[in-house]
């Protein structure tokens, strides 16, 4: 079923002129001005979906799905609050067909630019498809003996949604599947296992995706005969329009989806006791904030950083609280905004046990997912890095006299939680070379250096600082050129032809720059010893040589 709901959305058409006709009259022309705007400036576009009625007896009526969606409408056209450019509302019992056309419709002119709303208010329904349960919702013609050809598959629309232009869209079902509330479904379909949640992950949603929901698996979703509307509805609608301040959780004079739906959310679980629990996945990269009402000036800026997880019941961090310079600021899931600049914060999971804590820079107007968060504080636990480097030392003066230069790759893994945080592993793999005068031509020899080392690494402000202790080698192919090849080069005898392997040991420092959480520049210097018979007297004495690098290092997790 869900491949024949994409076909259908895909590839599905409406009335169309013939070619070889065409309107008659004039039309008014518009400037290249007007026609470079129409065609270029970023639209707000939604389509509102209410059904009440229904054709099959099976299924009986709601009271209040159409006065939610028009309502919702209404807010969104409202040039002084929700600014919507494209408003399409189907309320009227629409049909399968009259919903596939609208969202076929949709699809043709988005853009990546525009911001796109898509809500369902209706009945919702679950059959069992082999080992596990196909969620429906049901339109005025739909049919408890043929869902698959008469509703739209919840999961197919999903993906289909999340495959739309927009890098901005919210996805907004009050319906459940649970058989009471906004549900029908048979007897037996109520024995079924739930999911743990409605909603897709949040990896494999695009940035500034958003899926709402009114409810959650296994429960109602309720309609509210005192209040007139479905209960999550209401409440959001609440948010968006005559309760914006309260919903305006950083005060910047907009509200975005994660803000109403945190507003509804509460809200919704005071009215019915804790029985309907709506949820939510959401998606936000750099600054696709997700703004649904708000003055029209304010609704292009945002003064606050922003801190949301919406997770199901078995994510580490539900019910995790965040502290703000030692203040408890929220409990996850939910949003919470915090003022932008440098802050101490920290995560403490459900029983008060630290999970992370440290200073942090909060970007203006960048929202954070609580999962990032916890990352950036506890720190980089995997990095590589590429850099130039220079090594001298007296072990080269026969061969590399100046000493050598080349590249080193370079990575390491550090532990990020207690008790060991801070603490790491690294190692690296050099390729170098040198050139000297010999018989007035460029003799250039080559060696390898690796090692591993143990530190430890830690970030103050914008700087890195790491220290530790390398274990490792150098290893310098002979160069037979102009020795007969009777001859064996001897170290003693020929220097400047031998080859060379000893082991090395020493300390190791680096100080860096952090331009953000993955890009950093860093200073990296190792001092060397080893131990070598350079003159062929059958005793070794301890010879010291060091490296310099400067080079870019990326934080991988």
């Amino acid at each position: 079923m869900g491949a024949t709901l994409l076909l259908a959305l895909f590839v599905g058409c409406v009335p169309h002129a013939p070619p070889d006709q065409r309107p008659r009259g004039l039309e008014p022309a518009r400037s290249t001005s007007d026609a470079l705007n129409a065609a270029l400036n970023p639209r707000r576009v939604a389509l509102i979906i209410g059904v009440d009625v229904y054709d099959d007896a099976s299924f009986p009526s709601l009271s209040h799905a159409g006065h939610d969606a028009d309502l919702l409408a209404g807010v969104l056209r409202d040039p002084a609050s929700g600014g919507f450019d494209d408003v399409t509302l189907l309320a009227a019992g629409p049909t399968r067909g009259l919903v596939l056309d609208a969202l076929r419709d949709l699809r043709r002119d988005l853009r990546r630019e525009d911001v796109l709303l898509v809500y369902f208010s209706g009945h919702g329904t679950r059959v069992l498809d082999g080992d596990h349960a196909k969620r429906f919702l049901l339109q005025r013609d739909s049919r408890a003996a043929d869902l698959e050809t008469s509703a739209l598959d919840l999961e197919a629309l999903q993906s289909w949604f999340s495959a739309l232009a927009p890098a901005r869209k919210v996805l907004i079902v009050d319906a459940c599947f649970s058989g009471d509330g906004k549900s029908v479904v048979r007897p037996s379909t109520r024995e079924l296992p739930e999911p743990e949640t409605l909603t897709p992950g949040a990896a494999t949603l695009g940035p500034g995706e958003a899926h709402l929901f009114a409810t959650s698996p296994g429960r109602p979703a309720l309609e509210d005969d005192a209040l007139g509307h479905g209960v999550y509805s209401y409440y959001l609608i609440e948010a968006l329009s005559w309760a914006l301040q309260d919903a305006d959780r950083d005060r910047d004079g907009v509200v975005t989806a994660w803000e109403a739906h945190d507003h509804a959310r509460v809200h919704t679980m005071e009215r019915t006791n804790g029985v309907q629990v709506p949820e939510a996945a959401f998606r936000v990269v750099g600054t696709a904030d997700l703004v649904l009402v708000g003055r029209p000036r304010e609704r292009q800026r945002r003064d606050q950083a922003l801190v949301y997880l919406y997770p199901p019941p078995s994510h580490p961090l539900s019910g995790a609280t965040l502290a703000v310079d030692g203040r408890p600021r929220g409990q996850l899931p939910g949003t919470m905004a915090i003022p932008p600049g440098r802050h101490h914060l920290s995560l403490s999971d459900g029983q008060g046990e630290l999970i992370a804590q440290g200073h942090l820079v909060l970007a203006s107007g960048r929202p954070y997912r609580a999962e990032e968060l916890q990352r950036l504080l506890r720190g980089p636990s995997l990095g590589v890095g590429l850099r130039p480097i220079l090594s001298s030392g007296p072990a080269f003066t026969e061969a590399l006299p100046g000493g050598a230069g080349g590249l080193e790759l370079h990575g390491y893994h550090r532990d990020d939680a207690d008790p060991g945080r801070g603490l790491y592993l690294g190692g690296h793999l050099a390729l170098l070379s040198g050139a000297r005068p010999v018989q007035g031509q460029r003799d250039v020899r080559v060696l390898t250096s690796a090692s591993v080392e143990i530190g430890a690494q830690q970030d103050w402000h914008r700087l890195r600082g790491r220290i530790g202790w390398s274990l490792g080698g150098v290893w310098m192919p002979p160069d037979h050129a102009g020795v007969p090849q009777a001859t064996s080069p001897d170290p003693y005898t020929i220097p400047d032809r031998a080859g060379w392997a000893f082991a090395t040991t020493g300390p190791t420092a680096a100080l860096g720059l952090v331009a953000n959480e993955t890009w950093s520049l860093l200073l990296q210097g190792r001092a060397s010893t080893t131990l070598l018979d350079l003159d062929g007297d059958e005793t070794s004495a301890p010879v010291f040589w060091g490296s310099i690098g400067l080079g870019p290092e990326v934080v991988l997790r």
